[in-house]
């Protein structure tokens, strides 16, 4: 990057960049370094010692758990009691104490670009909480892959054109039920954009990658799976062709130029998942997109009923449609779904993954 104070001048004077390193070496170690345009803060926590045999870091734990509560139906609340638990009290995860997020909030931060590190990567951190407020009451969220997402864009300027496809059946050959929501969703999202969606025998695995190819904004609803043993086989399943059997992976995106591409949101089970290395390298489709030049994916952290999924996607794609950026535009889905589906189960699995921005804004 060149220097500190380059990271310092490409923020704007409304984020905050944290960064985290979790040790697997000392058990319960963790540092967050934040950045914002006028200073930075380390935070550390030192751990038990040396654990030079366990490659499975704390953290891990408890994201698990708090991804396994909040998925819980919870009944008469908005999450189970559990979930409210360990979201309110992270222990060992290193996210700042209030005191830091309430002084970023007076300085008018509202903004968070997360740059996760191990098990961090799946963890829905707006909904954590700092002190007696939740990350998602004061600030959008954002994921990024590295430090050149705050580099400008370099490209083509593609039409503001937005593509939508859907396949109800295209998991079905590979023991996946048929789910006639997800056509019925795509045609909501089309109407948002004023559009007609590539449906059943259109939405093929071909028609997509030509929309990619195209389009400046490109939604998928599909069935997906993701192979944890060999995350670049990270497929979503379009329907068969007399060519091919319908399924693109993650590494068939490495092959095209997606520079230009303003955004591809999915609506499909996991689609925000992949999986990473020693080397912390994340695989799976949204990094394969990132890689392949597309300036930003959303997905899922887990799956999501029909009605919520439909009613965020509609909302962000009506928003963007009509000039919003498309950052903005998921902060306002997102505000929206909640105010709507209230269990964070229905509103908190969706991600923002941010690859290229438009530089620093004064």
């Amino acid at each position: 990057m060149g220097s500190d104070q380059a990271t310092h001048e490409l923020l704007d004077d409304r984020t905050v960049l944290l960064t985290w390193f979790l040790p697997a070496a000392v058990s319960g170690a963790a540092v967050l370094l934040a950045v914002t345009r006028q200073s930075r803060e380390l935070v550390v926590h030192l751990g038990d010692g040396a654990d030079e045999n366990n490659d499975r870091h704390p953290v891990a734990d408890r994201v698990e758990a708090i991804r396994t509560e909040v998925e819980r139906d919870p009944l008469f609340g908005d999450v189970t009691p559990e979930g409210s638990r360990l979201l309110r009290q992270p222990g060992d995860m290193p996210l700042g104490g209030s005191e830091l997020w309430d002084k970023w909030r007076a300085q008018g931060k509202e903004r968070v670009l997360a740059w996760p590190h191990g098990a961090l990567h799946y963890l829905p951190l707006p909904l954590c909480r700092t002190g007696d407020r939740m990350i998602a009451d004061d600030w959008t969220v954002t994921t990024i892959a590295g430090l050149e997402a705050l580099m400008p864009a370099a490209g083509p300027v593609r039409p503001r054109r937005t593509a939508v496809l859907a396949s109800a059946d295209g998991g079905v050959p590979y023991g996946l039920h048929a789910e006639p929501a997800l056509e019925e969703h795509a045609r909501k999202v089309a109407d948002a954009v004023g559009t007609d969606a590539a449906t059943g025998p259109a939405a093929t695995r071909d028609r997509l990658l030509a929309e990619l190819a195209t389009a400046g904004v490109v939604h998928i609803a599909v069935h997906g799976t993701l192979d944890q043993d060999a995350p670049w086989m990270h497929c979503l399943c379009l329907t068969p062709d007399r060519d091919d059997d319908g399924r693109v992976f993650a590494y068939d995106f490495l092959e095209a130029d997606l520079r230009g591409v303003r955004l591809v949101t999915l609506a499909a089970c996991e689609s925000a998942l992949g999986r990473f290395d020693r080397a912390d390298n994340v695989r799976g489709i949204p990094s394969a997109l990132i890689t392949a030049g597309a300036q930003a994916v959303v997905g899922c952290l887990w799956p999501v009923r029909p009605e919520p999924a439909t009613y965020f996607y509609h909302h962000m794609h009506h928003r963007i449609a009509h000039g919003t950026d498309p950052e903005r535009a998921f902060r306002e889905a997102q505000l929206a779904t909640r105010a709507r589906h209230p269990h964070y189960r229905d509103w908190g699995a969706f991600t923002y993954l941010h690859g290229r921005s438009k530089g620093a804004v004064a």
